[in-house]
């Protein structure tokens, strides 16, 4: 799956910046939650931070569910594999974490809560990334972005 273009990644960043300016949960207001994800880079060993949409949480076992928009194939993910910790904010918290795929049964869970709980804004993103099916079935929608992506868990550490 090809990477964003340059306009893209401008959009992409945009809220990053703001979470960076000490806007870190403002993004409440209109009814979102982001993760910022750092990750050392495989080959410059630079810190990268990317900002992903937070799917789900469950707090009893420490797991925050974000997917990758370019699956597998995405830096943040490929970087995370490789160095096998993360940090991690979530508002205000940061904690050290680690990247685990998110079993079937359980990706599917936390995206149909999810795209019943955001029912305009997911089936827009599906859209975006290629969903062509009932944009107005949140199981279809779900079980779409489930098999074209999966899910990943940021599990605590600390």
């Amino acid at each position: 799956m090809a990477g964003p273009g340059p306009v893209m990644k401008i959009v992409y960043r945009a809220p990053l910046v703001a979470y960076r300016l000490g806007l870190a949960g403002r993004e409440r207001w209109i009814g979102m939650h982001w993760l910022a994800l750092t990750t050392r880079g495989r080959k410059s060993g630079r810190a990268h931070t990317v900002l992903l949409d937070l799917i789900g949480h469950d707090p009893e076992r420490g797991r925050y569910y974000v997917q990758a928009a370019y699956g597998r194939d995405a830096d943040w993910v490929r970087n995370a594999e490789a160095s096998g910790t993360v940090g991690a904010q979530v508002g205000s918290e940061r904690f050290a974490a680690r990247l685990e795929t998110a079993a079937p049964g359980e990706a599917r869970a936390v995206m149909l809560a999810y795209v019943r709980a955001h029912s305009f804004y997911s089936p827009f993103i599906a859209w975006m990334l290629g969903y062509r099916g009932m944009m107005r079935d949140p199981a279809a929608v779900a079980e779409w972005l489930v098999q074209q992506f999966g899910m990943f868990a940021v599990v605590r550490i600390d």
